[in-house]
């Protein structure tokens, strides 16, 4: 393998390069630059994929980062009308400077993970009787947590036969504890991945828990996303572990396959429900995956948006729920009206990343912010996967959830998550276990 591959230097080329492109974003607006950027995203995504086996676990990023980018260009090429906001879209040369950050993001935390992939793989061992009591208790957790799932729709039925989404499913028909379950199928797809890639159940069994975790989601009315994360979460023990080795050419054919059939399911979803205006529906839908982005980028100032708004909204620390997060951007942007009913139902808009750190620290500070963020998520991917490969079960599944969370929360716009006690007990938790590895290395070696 190229020694440039190998150690990462050439993202540092694509974060550099898209810092250019950002910083060109600022003085140019230009539709032919939307494209450019675009394509240049698409290029780094040619080198993941080459190197696919290895970073498997920023797939996540990639294909979000991926479909929010060509969104944003598609809106300020032909205006979609955003209907959370009222107002149509429009060229604003938003799309070059948000897919410019998303790519020098995601170019620093591949990097990042290169430079600490060379970290003493000992400190990653598993504790064998905590280890294995973990496994057994969560494996169980799994399975219940499907029954639940099935009792659900038995009992109450499922909102494909009600032509309701699963929003007004989750908060007016399933009980209030449904949303919660719902929402770790995806991680209970990962711990039941492991035990299938170790042996610890028998990969048939892992697979069949698979198939009925993908029936549930559908009978529950989802469409894409969790389909898609769950999908993500179980093929990353078998691929880390060199159980499944990904073919390139069949990855993009099962890409384009997935895809289709996801928007086959929306499409059908959307028909069901609105009837013979589905189609216009699935547009205006598909443009909200911008909007956010598109409309912050609106309100950005050219250095930092103050330190009452920087303390408070960005970090949450003495802010309500709605005065932090994903929600205070959505009160910016959208009706009063609109946002308090989406509060109330738990929904949120779609992701307003990289746009909320342009927004609270200007457009120059902001790349230096994101530098950090993409070092935790960096070092956290490094984590995962060490510790799958020295077949330490519960260091796995916390650092997994660890990373899900560090994405999920920065590109949702969360970024008061990083300074709340959640955030605080991983750190914890990480620091304390590596004390632990380090002090039974030590006694090792003196003995």
């Amino acid at each position: 393998m190229n020694t440039r591959f190998s150690d990462g230097q050439i993202f540092v080329i694509f974060a550099a390069i898209s810092l250019s492109t950002y910083l060109m974003s600022l003085a140019l607006n230009s539709n032919y630059l939307n494209i450019f950027t675009l394509v240049f995203l698409m290029i780094l995504t040619g080198f993941w994929i080459k190197q696919i086996q290895l970073l498997w676990i920023f797939v996540y990023l990639i294909f979000g980062f991926l479909l929010a980018s060509f969104v944003s260009v598609l809106i300020e090429y032909s205006p979609v009308y955003l209907s959370e906001v009222g107002q149509f879209s429009y060229f604003s040369g938003s799309a070059a400077r948000n897919i410019s950050l998303m790519t020098f993001f995601l170019s620093t935390t591949i990097y990042v993970f290169y430079k600490f992939s060379g970290l003493d793989s000992t400190l990653f061992r598993p504790v064998q009787y905590i280890d294995k009591l973990a496994a057994k208790l969560l494996l169980v957790v799994a399975v219940l947590v499907l029954l639940y799932i099935y009792a659900v729709v038995f009992l109450f039925g499922s909102p494909l036969t009600m032509r309701i989404d699963r929003f007004n499913y989750m908060l007016h028909i399933a009980r209030p504890e449904f949303r919660y379950i719902y929402s770790i199928v995806y991680v209970m797809g990962f711990v039941v991945a492991y035990a299938g890639a170790t042996e610890g159940i028998k990969s048939k069994y892992a697979k069949l828990w698979f198939i009925f975790a993908l029936i549930a989601l559908i009978l529950v009315g989802e469409k894409f996303s969790q389909i898609f994360l769950l999908a993500i979460s179980f093929f990353t023990p078998y691929i880390i572990l060199g159980k499944v080795k990904v073919n390139i050419s069949r990855f993009l054919t099962l890409s384009v396959i997935f895809l289709s059939l996801s928007i086959i399911m929306i499409l059908y979803s959307y028909y069901n429900i609105y009837g013979d205006s589905y189609l216009e529906i699935f547009y205006t839908r598909l443009g909200l995956q911008a909007q956010m982005m598109f409309m912050i980028d609106t309100l950005v100032q050219a250095g930092i948006n103050g330190f009452d708004s920087v303390f408070k909204s960005f970090t949450g620390i003495g802010a309500n729920p709605d005065e932090t997060g994903i929600y205070y951007l959505m009160y910016l942007i959208a009706p009063d009206s609109i946002v308090d009913a989406y509060y109330e139902r738990g929904v949120r808009f779609t992701m307003p990343f990289p746009a909320n750190f342009n927004y609270f620290f200007g457009y120059y500070f902001s790349p230096l912010l994101l530098f950090p963020f993409a070092t935790f998520a960096g070092v956290a991917a490094v984590i995962v996967v060490k510790s799958i490969q020295k077949h330490n079960f519960l260091l796995s599944f916390i650092a997994y959830k660890f990373l899900y969370n560090i994405y999920a929360n920065i590109v949702m716009g969360e970024m008061y998550w990083f300074f709340k006690w959640n955030f605080i007990i991983y750190m914890i938790i990480f620091l304390l276990y590596f004390s632990i590895s380090l002090s039974q290395k030590s006694k090792i070696l003196m003995t």
